[in-house]
């Protein structure tokens, strides 16, 4: 069996399930979801936030993206942390170590460290998402793929927005859900390896890297416009004549059977949005397909009983060409706001009702300079930094 997808961010769903139900599966011509580069840092950044006192984690992420830390001065960092007996974290806080290092690397350290520090002290209060976007835009880390501008930062760019989708699934399932219960329910997937290569396993890889291999059967998923043909396509005078021969080519490599797959609705990069079957599907010769091509949809009125349509971040949009890196339009938008203030310069008092993201609604009991003691019914009493919660005053 082989699983045949138009682009390395689909084989996530696909890597999960099987993991799940213990299904070997090996990925060729790629990198496991979980493996690659841009997913282990932002890890990195996540366990850190959970754990200051992660050395691994901080020395990964360190120069990522670049802040003028080398080898070198990461081995003195670590030499005076050990004499100290203190983490990384801690040796980076010091104000005379940091002015120690050159002018470039003091200033990215500190804006690093502070970073880092204020969703530590607030992460409790936090949804994991929130935690998540801020990471990716005010570390850098998401300025610094943009900037590359190449097709591979891209793909990277592509993975880190599916990861979100992983972020929401668990939201989704426990809306109370810590830092940490999702930290440890993600290491148990990225640790988990059960590639054999000697084992009888599914295949999963991309389309390209598909030519020139042959397999009994052949399962070609996300047969939708903007997913197969890819959206880019549809930006090109000869992009869906390019996508139609790639997927001439992912077809041939079925040699006794073969699997077209849609979904009506899919969640792809933290959204979720209506589908349109791919064209390719309406060009099929009906005498060779064993089904209907096209995929007979409920009505709309069907629809919205059992969805809230709209196009806002967190609806559900209309079937139309999905193109994912307007999602980044949101994420940037909304973490902007809130470091030029926002909703956080709201003049809030005793009494004031608030709505939160992670708490819902709560009742302001005190407010103290930047802190908030609040009410919410559905968590009790907390007390929030005022610069940092995600609130609005109702």
């Amino acid at each position: 069996f082989a699983v045949l997808y138009r682009t390395n961010v689909q084989s996530r769903t696909f890597e999960e399930a099987f993991l799940a139900r213990q299904i070997p599966y090996r990925v060729l011509g790629g990198t496991r979801y979980y493996d690659r580069k841009e997913i282990k840092d932002i890890m990195a950044y996540m366990r850190l936030v959970q754990n200051t006192a992660d050395d691994l984690s901080l020395a990964r992420i360190i120069n990522e993206p670049k802040r003028g830390i080398g080898e070198k001065t990461l081995e003195k960092l670590r030499a005076l942390a050990s004499v100290r007996n203190e983490s990384l974290f801690d040796i980076l806080t010091d104000n005379e170590v940091v002015e120690g290092l050159p002018s470039k690397a003091a200033e990215g350290v500190r804006d690093m460290i502070a970073v880092i520090w204020k969703f530590s002290q607030e992460k409790d209060n936090l949804k994991v998402s929130d935690i998540y976007d801020g990471l990716l835009v005010k570390t850098g880390y998401l300025k610094n793929l943009e900037m590359q501008n190449t097709v591979e930062s891209e793909g990277r760019i592509e993975n880190l927005l599916e990861f979100k989708s992983v972020i929401y699934d668990y939201e989704n399932e426990d809306p109370q859900l810590s830092l940490s219960e999702f930290m440890e329910k993600i290491a148990l997937l990225a640790e988990i390896d059960n590639h054999n290569a000697d084992e009888n396993a599914v295949v999963l890889m991309t389309l390209h890297s598909a030519k020139g291999l042959e397999f009994p059967v052949v399962f070609m998923p996300g047969m939708e416009d903007g997913l197969f043909p890819g959206w880019r396509a549809f930006e090109k005078s000869d992009g869906i004549e390019e996508e139609r021969r790639l997927c001439y080519v992912g077809m041939t490599r079925a040699m006794r059977r073969l699997y077209l797959t849609s979904a009506e609705y899919r969640t792809l990069y933290g959204k979720t949005n209506y589908t349109k079957e791919s064209q390719f599907l309406i060009e099929l010769d009906k005498s060779l397909v064993e089904g209907d091509a096209i995929y007979k949809s409920n009505t709309t009125s069907d629809r919205n009983s059992r969805f809230s349509q709209g196009s806002g971040n967190d609806g559900y949009s209309n079937p139309e060409i999905f193109r994912p890196f307007e999602q980044l339009k949101y994420i940037k938008q909304n973490k902007m706001a809130e470091s030029s203030g926002g909703d956080k310069n709201l003049d809030l008092k005793e009494g004031d009702k608030i709505s939160h993201s992670k708490f819902g609604e709560g009742l302001v009991l005190s407010v103290k300079g930047n802190i908030l003691n609040v009410v919410f019914d559905s968590v009790g009493v907390k007390l929030l930094a005022k610069n940092i919660a995600p609130i609005k005053k109702i």
